[in-house]
């Protein structure tokens, strides 16, 4: 088995246990301390990396670096936000953003352009959510029809 397939299982599962550890956070602490603590966390966690790997970045990365800081605060405080106002089952399905991200990155970054077996498992993920969240729309309509 390749090892890349390995890494990306377990990202997912990490990211799993991510997104259950910020929904349980944003309904007990303040957004920006929840923030706080993630960023805490991660550099603990990725500061022995670093250290191994580093290399001091150019002065014009610097700026590039400060705005992705930034994007990156903006878009955990919204998420962090979002699971506070609303249901996990309600937001999964836009993590398959990512997937449009990712290809876009990879274009952008790379210039690779996504092959016939990537877009068919794409295709599948996306339609496995949204018919997940057809289900989830169809039993809330059910719900509403028997309180009535």
């Amino acid at each position: 088995m390749d090892p890349g397939i390995l890494l990306a299982l377990g990202a997912g599962v990490i990211f799993a246990f991510y997104l259950i550890a910020t929904r349980q956070a944003a309904q007990a602490s303040d957004p920006v301390k929840t923030l706080a603590f993630q960023c805490v966390v991660g550099t603990v966690l990725l500061t022995p990396q670093a250290v191994v790997s580093w290399s001091a970045p150019a002065w014009n990365d610097l700026l590039f670096f400060a705005g992705l800081g930034l994007f990156s605060a903006i878009s955990h405080i919204l998420s962090i936000v979002a699971f506070r106002l609303a249901d996990a089952s309600t937001l999964a399905p836009l993590v398959y953003v990512e997937l449009i991200g990712a290809a876009l990155i990879g274009y952008v970054a790379f210039d690779e352009i996504p092959g016939t077996p990537t877009v068919v498992g794409a295709g599948f993920i996306t339609a496995a959510g949204l018919i997940l969240l057809q289900r989830q729309n169809r039993q809330g309509d059910s719900r509403l029809e028997i309180r009535e």
